[in-house]
């Protein structure tokens, strides 16, 4: 690194930008009130002999340099190699106030732009750091091996800014209602105001038994200096001994997340397709936003979540549904901990006039937890959700009445690297759902053993 050093010297004419303008005022300042000293000092002595014990990182350097400074306040080539020496050993913040300094009293000096956007790279301002480093790739002063070094660097900073994973899982299951079956076996109607009761068909009462669960998921990531965008998709099967029971589902999404203001804004839209035994049962269209306040601890939240509703086959039932939320959220990267807890409005509209039960309203609570245990990540989630009609759901079922269903879902997932692409995965889940009216109460239990590769 010694002939970037030597590149300090060089007063060519580069074609970089010049220094950004709010930083300018504030070393201006710094720089203003220690002109009397300046003055005052002596002329700062020759530097050459520092040049070696900066580049090999040596211990005490860069504090043997700090004594010189009072006589090298206006010296550029003094700053930069002072924050050469403070990247160099590590003090990456400091290193940034020495070049800046350096930056201030000469915008073209080449070493202290080279370092500055090292040291900006490494305080985890990665776009500032490549458009410095673009801007130095755009001087037609630059030693050739330089250039070739700012290059090798610029495309791994880049390769930065895009993410892509593939993944495939593979889990042995078993389910003690794989077709979601109510709880009773016997069907209730009311006639002509008498109650008569039926028995359910075998293939309408719980089947339980194993199960093969396959995924496929994807993601690509692209970090753009406002903003995340983020595209991802999941292919799901399962199958079990009854075809009848079998499942395949596609899922979308879009998600991009800005920064404005302190705040963490996020915007997502994407759609879902569920086929059961076969044929499609019902496709989900949703659209989202939520805003966070930046930074760890806990964080209030607030979320609204718009679906389009649409059931194949059975079109009558499809709906429009909204969801107003509010919450908090506790990041804890210390412990490596994220929990939180979320309530919020539910309604959904009637696509149809004459659906069953007509609109339905509701609420709902979100619980969740992560974190690491026993070298490994544990997510945990508990919801419940509560509707009501507002109509009555069929004369023939409980005398008309208007049904409510109360629902409560328990999910937990642990995973475990077990190599570098193969990780293992445990999952068990509950649901159960209660109503007033009984073909709507059901619950259902299952747990599933299995692996997940990186491609």
């Amino acid at each position: 690194m010694h002939s970037l050093k030597q590149y300090i010297r060089k007063e060519g004419s580069g074609s970089g930008s010049k220094f950004p303008v709010y930083m300018k005022v504030c070393l201006l300042l710094q720089l203003y009130c220690l002109q009397p000293l300046a003055a005052q000092a002596q002329a700062c002595l020759p530097l050459d002999d520092f040049y070696d014990a900066v580049d090999a990182g040596q211990a005490g350097i860069a504090g043997t340099l700090r004594n010189l400074m009072p006589a090298c306040l206006e010296n550029t080539e003094y700053f930069a190699l002072l924050g050469a020496a403070l990247l160099n050993t590590g003090q990456v913040a400091e290193s940034m106030e020495a070049l800046e300094r350096a930056l201030l009293l000469d915008p073209e000096n080449g070493a202290a732009q080279i370092d500055y956007a090292q040291a900006l790279y490494l305080g985890q301002q990665l776009f500032p750091a490549l458009e410095i480093n673009t801007r130095l790739l755009a001087r037609t002063d630059l030693p050739p091996n330089i250039r070739e070094l700012l290059q090798q660097r610029q495309a791994l900073w880049q390769a930065e800014t895009t993410a892509s994973s593939l993944q495939a899982e593979l889990s042995l299951g078993y389910d003690n209602n794989l077709n979601g079956a109510p709880l009773s076996n016997e069907l209730t109607l009311t006639l002509s105001g008498e109650t008569i009761t039926l028995p359910l068909a075998p293939s309408f009462q719980p089947q339980e038994g194993p199960y093969l669960n396959t995924r496929l998921l994807g993601s690509r990531q692209k970090l753009s200096p406002n903003a995340l965008h983020e595209g991802y998709f999941v292919l799901r099967s399962r199958n079990s001994e009854s075809g009848s029971t079998d499942l395949a589902q596609f899922d979308w999404r879009y998600a991009q997340t800005r920064t404005f203001r302190r705040y963490q804004w996020g915007f997502e839209a994407g759609t879902s397709h569920l086929y059961y035994g076969g044929s499609p049962l019902f496709s989900i269209y949703e659209a989202s936003a939520r805003i966070r306040p930046q930074g760890t601890g806990c964080k209030p939240q607030l979320s609204v979540v718009a679906q389009i509703q649409q059931y194949h086959g059975q079109s009558i039932i499809s709906g429009l549904e909204s969801n107003l939320s509010a919450g908090i959220e506790c990041r804890l990267p210390e412990a490596s901990q994220v929990f939180g807890i979320n309530a919020g409005l539910l309604d959904n509209h009637a696509a149809d006039s004459q659906r069953p039960g007509g609109d339905r309203s509701g609420w709902r609570l979100s619980l969740y937890w992560q974190t690491t245990i026993l070298a490994g990540f544990l997510n945990t989630q508990l919801n419940f959700v509560s509707l009501d009609d507002d109509q009555g759901y069929n004369p023939l079922l409980a005398g008309g009445a208007s049904r409510n269903v109360d629902n409560k879902v328990f999910r937990t997932r642990y995973s475990k690297k077990l190599s570098e692409n193969l990780t293992g995965l445990i999952s068990i889940s509950y649901q159960k759902q209660g109503s007033n009216i009984k073909t709507f109460a059901n619950d259902g239990a299952a747990g599933e053993i299995g692996i997940n590769f990186q491609f």
